[in-house]
């Protein structure tokens, strides 16, 4: 169907593309009376692209096998916006894994026996538990008219639960995904993940300094890392004119959309342009960006292989698999060096400014650090103040490593952060 659709608008345009995407998506949960929920969804989006005297057209569709798209992009390119998109040739793809023989033959009774095993291990942990699972598969293709063709199956498998603890009210949501099907391993992860939020007691309300030494878990970690990520995509043309951030030199963080089964990975982007590894930031400077192909035409960049494209939406840059370089101290250590602080297991953005890196954000889940042992929990912690002003305050990142959906991150401890408890 690519060939023809590509044929019908081929000899009409200067260039065109598209991209077909498939999803089938299994989705379970259960919780104390046994499965609660088992719902299954299929999806299949078709977008055709035409660009003709410098006139963009995009179309979209649910139907792969939609041939009136081709008359659809030819009326929309009439009104479309003017661009100089230059769409990429044939190239070599590097091997990645993007799907699991296992996972993509999974059905129902496989899901249940991975939500019931991992209910089993937390069901002592909580007053309320809800486990589920999701497995997601599918296939993306795409196409243009210089010669690119190319397609890779996709599977992904989501695990996670929803614990309420015995002593309070606030749930604790813990989850791994990847293309592969769960193993024990990584039940042992979400296991011992519950375990760290809900060591000691409960503290509602506490009297804070006004800054702290705060160790941030991975999870904390994927939140903090939003302002770099917002400016690694670009906005003025001038490729030299990096947006000028200097964070601790201890600071590595790179996309790779090679990483082996994670949910960002992909030989090539929905514009038909390989993939690679892109460093972002090194030794403390920011010195990369991500771009898709529209992107790079408007701020006279190539692009990167980061296009995300879907319906009648025009391509955006999306990120795949953020990974931090981790550090060479335990988390006792860190522990030891910060003495007494806050750890943040999670992190609700209140607000802020992703540009010039403002945050305001609650920590979902907290623990005192108390002469270097995790202490007691304490809810309604908001930590505030500019991201890039934190990160040149690092104490130390931890040699452990965790993968929160498609970030790989360590602990990260950092001086003095602007705290404050609401109910004090």
């Amino acid at each position: 169907m690519s060939d023809l659709l590509l044929d019908a608008v081929a000899r009409r345009v200067d260039a065109a593309d598209a991209v077909w995407q498939t999803d089938h998506t299994l989705t379970l949960q259960l919780d104390q009376t046994g499965v609660q929920r088992v719902e299954e969804r299929s999806s299949q989006r078709t977008q055709l692209r035409v660009l003709r005297h410098g006139r963009l057209g995009v179309v979209g569709s649910e139907s792969p096998d939609d041939l009136s798209l081709a008359e659809m992009a030819m009326a929309r390119v009439r009104e479309g916006p003017t661009v100089e998109l230059l769409l990429p040739v044939p190239a070599p793809t590097h091997p990645v894994e993007t799907s699991s023989p296992k996972a993509l033959h999974a059905g129902v009774h496989d899901l249940v026996m991975v939500a019931r095993a991992l209910y089993a291990r937390l069901e002592s942990t909580a007053l309320q538990l809800q486990v589920w699972v999701e497995r997601s598969i599918g296939e993306v293709r795409v196409a243009n008219t210089r010669g690119v063709t190319a397609q890779y199956d996709v599977s992904l498998v989501g695990i996670g639960a929803r614990v309420v603890p015995t002593d309070g009210e606030v749930p604790c949501c813990v989850h791994v995904a990847q293309c592969r099907f769960p193993d024990t391993a990584d039940f042992e992860d979400i296991v011992d993940e519950v375990g760290r939020r809900l060591q000691g007691s409960r503290r509602v309300g506490s009297v804070l300094p006004p800054t702290l030494p705060v160790i941030f878990a991975p999870d904390a970690v994927a939140t903090l890392l939003h302002p770099i990520r917002s400016a690694a995509i670009p906005l003025q043309s001038d490729p030299q004119e990096m947006h000028p951030i200097e964070v601790d030199s201890t600071l590595g963080l790179w996309d790779d959309p090679w990483a082996p089964g994670r949910p960002g990975s992909r030989p090539i982007d929905d514009d038909g342009v390989v993939t690679r590894p892109v460093p972002l930031v090194e030794e403390g400077r920011l010195v990369g960006y991500i771009a898709d192909v529209e992107l790079g035409s408007r701020t006279n960049r190539p692009s990167t292989g980061h296009g995300s494209r879907g319906g009648t939406d025009l391509s955006t840059p999306r990120f795949s698999n953020l990974r931090m370089l981790p550090g060479r101290e335990s988390l006792p250590s860190l522990l030891q060096e910060v003495g007494n602080g806050l750890l943040v297991h999670t992190l609700d953005p209140l607000g802020g400014n992703l540009r010039d890196g403002r945050m305001h954000a609650r920590a979902l889940w907290c623990h005192r650090i108390h002469n270097g042992e995790i202490a007691e929990r304490i809810e309604g912690v908001v930590l505030a103040g500019s991201v890039f002003d934190m990160l040149r305050r690092v104490i130390g990142l931890s040699r452990t490593v965790r993968w929160v959906g498609s970030c790989e991150l360590p602990y990260l401890a950092i001086d003095r952060v602007s705290v404050r408890c609401l109910q004090s």
